[in-house]
């Protein structure tokens, strides 16, 4: 269950900076008849105090579910990567923003892109060595949270 939220880790990790602290609940329903986390949920904070996110995860709908929330001071978003939407909500305003892309397609040039750099390139910006040791802090955090049921600092 953890490392299924790395790409979403990642993408929080560019989009909004270094994430500090840690806070992570998982649980095995045994809905599903496996030795798995089927629900979790991780809450983190950014280096930018103005800046939180809480991240869902749940193995047990019955739809296919994978969204991000990040709430600011002045703006509210709800990034779903199934279905490529994006909404930005504030006092004031709504906006909705849906990308039209074949994510299949999407998935295919991105290997294919990897694959041809086989190192940090222009051709291939998105991720480093540096990014993936990031990630892998945080979800060592999202593990030891949940273990002790408390907040872990990075």
């Amino acid at each position: 269950m953890y490392w299924e939220l790395s790409h979403e880790i990642d993408l929080l990790n560019h989009l909004l900076g270094k994430i500090t602290t840690v806070y992570s609940e998982h649980k095995n329903t045994e809905n599903l008849k496996i030795k798995v986390h089927d629900l979790s949920n991780t809450i983190l904070n950014f280096k930018n105090k103005k800046i939180s996110c809480s991240i869902s995860l749940e193995m047990i709908s019955p739809i296919l579910y994978r969204k991000l929330i990040v709430v600011t001071t002045s703006n509210f978003y709800e990034i779903d990567l199934v279905n490529n939407t994006v909404l930005k909500k504030n006092k004031i305003r709504s906006k909705y923003l849906k990308f039209k892309s074949d994510r299949n397609k999407m998935f295919k040039e991105y290997m294919k892109n990897f694959l041809s750099n086989k190192k940090y390139s222009k051709n291939f910006p998105f991720a480093n060595l540096r990014d993936g040791l990031n990630t892998s802090e945080v979800i060592n955090a999202m593990i030891k949270s949940n273990k002790t049921n408390k907040l872990v600092r990075l």
